[in-house]
């Protein structure tokens, strides 16, 4: 749904009824209970089903270790409502620029692995809304500075696309003894050519991605000569587009 408004059409479909087995509420219904919820409760919800799961050896880890995902999503927008803790940005639509106002947050997702014969469980640790005027690495930041003491031993790395491929982000993980494993795209010249520096003075390994076949590059620490990053962690990619950096530090 755009937004909550939006729940005025789609709460009368027969689904809702079926399903819910009871009348559907109304959108202001929605809005009203989700401004009284209290997040620090919430929380401490999450954290105790986590705790009964763990306990129960629901959460086995994925080949020894513990992964999340990082990432940012939107859940609403508007052109003509709008708070606070709005975002904004202009759309090009019509051949005129329209300002939209929306929602932006940051999620931290659990992945373990799957018990034999039963499917994974997926758990919402936490989320942080992105304030106006940060960007998304800052919110994720802010997030994880929460999350680890609260679940300090749930996982021991954190899966994340390109855009946490800043020092900042690695650093930050170094210092709290948890691992990053990020797509690196040729757009961030700077610290793709020292990663692609350093594959040039490792021999590639023959190996398989899945069902192709492949060349892996792997390198334990160092930086290559005039290289602006160091990698104090693992690096593994192949010659083509698949490079990837884990605990990379600046």
């Amino acid at each position: 749904m755009g937004n909550i408004n939006a729940w005025a059409q789609v709460g009368r479909a027969r689904f809702w009824q079926s399903w819910l087995q009871e009348p559907t509420f109304s959108a202001d219904t929605l809005g009203r209970v989700h401004a009284l919820l209290d997040a620090n409760g919430l929380r401490q919800g999450i954290h105790h089903v986590y705790e009964r799961l763990k306990r129960n050896k629901a959460l086995p880890d994925i080949y020894g270790l513990g992964v999340v995902v990082l990432d940012g999503h939107e859940s609403h927008a508007s052109y003509l409502r709008h708070c606070s803790g709005c975002l904004q940005r202009i759309i090009h639509c019509g051949g005129r620029d329209r300002l939209q106002y929306y929602h932006r947050q940051v999620t931290l997702l659990l992945l373990p692995g799957a018990l034999p014969g039963r499917e994974a469980v997926r758990l919402l640790l936490d989320h942080e809304p992105q304030r106006p005027g940060e960007d998304e690495v800052e919110t994720a930041l802010r997030l994880l500075a929460r999350v680890i003491p609260a679940y300090p031993r749930a996982f021991d790395l954190v899966l994340a696309d390109a855009l946490y491929a800043k020092a900042p982000f690695f650093n930050f993980l170094l210092a709290r003894g948890k691992h990053a494993l990020v797509v690196l795209k040729e757009e961030r010249r700077n610290l793709y050519q020292d990663v692609a520096g350093l594959f040039d003075h490792v021999a590639p390994q023959q190996g398989r991605y899945r069902s192709r076949q492949c060349l892996w590059c792997f390198l334990a620490t160092g930086a290559g000569p005039g290289a602006r990053h160091s990698f104090p962690g693992d690096l593994h990619g192949t010659p083509a587009t698949r490079q990837a950096g884990r605990s990379t530090k600046q």
